[in-house]
């Protein structure tokens, strides 16, 4: 996502001083920053709440930056949310598919691992 905002408009929480009266407009922000936040901090349980949040990220620009002067920021937005739209999410979607399969694939190898560790022991006590 990074790559798509060459003037990392979504990196960085939006403050007041930054945008007047954005608090007011907006009551839940969005960024890159505070996505990845989430992700380190293992605060996305599925694909579909980090999508929600790009999808908030993006939304919040447009509602934000109404009128004429915001016609170019909204453009940004509406171009980078088809990015994440047809580039992105897909691969994402197929990044976390794998993953969710060597996660899979790790509990059974964990289950069968305890499951011969207590046939062991009962045969001990045998």
């Amino acid at each position: 996502m990074k790559n798509s905002d060459p003037q990392t408009l979504f990196l960085n929480p939006v403050t007041d001083a930054i945008a007047p009266g954005y608090s007011k407009v907006i009551k839940k922000p969005m960024s890159i920053g505070t996505m990845e936040e989430k992700i380190e901090n293992n605060r996305y349980h599925d694909i579909k709440a980090w999508e929600a949040d790009v999808r908030l990220m993006f939304k919040n620009c447009v509602d934000y930056n109404s009128g004429q002067s915001g016609q170019w920021f909204r453009g940004e937005a509406k171009r980078q949310l088809k990015v994440f739209t047809d580039e992105i999410l897909p691969q994402a979607r197929n990044l976390f598919k794998i993953e969710q399969q060597k996660r899979n694939l790790d509990e059974g190898a964990e289950a069968l691992k305890r499951k011969r560790e207590e046939e062991e022991e009962r045969k001990k006590k045998e």
